[in-house]
């Protein structure tokens, strides 16, 4: 079986978006079955894959609106049997009866301001309806949570029976350490692992950990994105409090098994796949009680308010079932993702 996969990205450091492609990519080689292919920016003309700073909204209209119909019609992708669009945009010019569309969520229609800031924050969630108004009609239609697939269903008046639910895998090489906190110090560490942008709400943990002043205690925060200097700004120097920039893979494992908790403030996510990394090191996570994220996440998470974070914080007591927390790991394993994505693509074949 010959299979495209089709996503702005693969690679991490693009973001949740290159993130996931790269793992769903890793998950398909699994099946000596597959013969996988995949197209990007990174075959565009104005390839900057891998430089997160340097992405402009207008370099993917692009290669969206005027690349990839020339490109994808090419004959290197004309044996495709299958074509994975991991988004509703990159399915706008796929054979419909050839393609299967991964949503992920509906925040570019329904709060696009959170993900785009700037004149271009309304264009995109239009952009975003009319790409996902095509996409729907496609051969078979993956949601990576419940939550999404009953927001989809709701909005589009699909049968959710005919939604298939693939939660997105796990990335390789995460798992508990023996010798855990290593390179701590014996201080007590909280961390975070985001984009820096305003949706995912790192100011109020940092604002929370600021005010516990927790003795011999520190804060890790990985990541890049637009509000890292307003963070910067906001800790003013305090030593405790320590900026990472981006983590690569081969350090992730080694970030999460520093941790004494790990916090994820998002105010809204498809699905949340840093709380299930954290999960894979044995690590209790802390969300915010008014975030919307899938509640397979959100209930193996302890829940705090804004005002009681700090309290929370200070208590270092986290009920949390880590045993169960990692049994739900191994739903998210490439073994798993790969059956599944092998029957649904199976199904546009029949």
């Amino acid at each position: 079986m010959n299979v495209t996969l089709v996503s702005r990205y693969f690679n991490p450091r693009n973001g949740g978006v290159g993130t996931v492609s790269e793992a769903t990519l890793e998950t398909l080689k699994l099946d000596k079955n597959i013969n996988v292919k995949t197209f990007s920016m990174n075959n565009s003309i104005l390839s900057f894959e891998g430089d997160i700073n340097r992405f402009h909204h207008l370099d993917y209209l692009f290669f969206s609106l005027f690349e990839t119909p020339i490109k994808i019609r090419s004959n290197l992708y004309k044996n495709t049997d299958v074509f994975h669009a991991l988004s509703p945009i990159e399915a706008l010019y796929l054979n419909k009866n050839k393609t299967v569309v991964t949503v992920h969520d509906l925040m570019l229609m329904t709060m696009p301001k959170m993900i785009h800031t700037g004149i271009f924050a309304k264009s995109y969630g239009y952009y975003f309806k009319k790409t996902l108004n095509k996409a729907i009609k496609s051969k078979e239609i993956i949601a990576i949570s419940d939550e999404s697939a009953g927001a989809l269903a709701n909005h589009y008046n699909l049968n959710i029976e005919e939604l298939h639910v693939v939660r997105d895998p796990l990335r390789k090489n995460l798992y508990t350490m023996k010798n855990k906190h290593l390179n701590t110090d014996d201080k007590f560490t909280i961390g975070t692992i985001a984009h820096l942008n305003k949706r995912k709400r790192v100011n109020l943990l940092l604002k929370a950990f600021l005010k516990a002043d927790i003795k011999n205690s520190q804060l890790l925060i990985g990541g890049t994105g637009n509000q890292l200097d307003y963070l910067k700004k906001m800790a003013n120097g305090d030593k405790r409090v320590k900026f990472l920039g981006f983590v690569p893979d081969e350090d992730l494992n080694s970030f999460y098994n520093s941790l004494d908790v790990f916090v994820y403030p998002s105010l809204m996510e498809g699905y949340g796949l840093p709380i299930v990394e954290a999960m894979a090191c044995s690590v209790p996570s802390i969300t915010l009680n008014d975030a919307y994220i899938p509640k397979d996440l959100k209930t193996r998470t302890v829940q705090a308010s804004r005002e009681n974070l700090s309290n929370i914080l200070n208590e270092k007591f986290f009920d949390v079932d880590i045993k169960s927390n990692l049994e739900f790991v191994k739903e998210h394993s490439h073994e798993t993702i790969c059956k599944q994505l092998n029957n649904i693509y199976k199904m546009v074949l029949e």
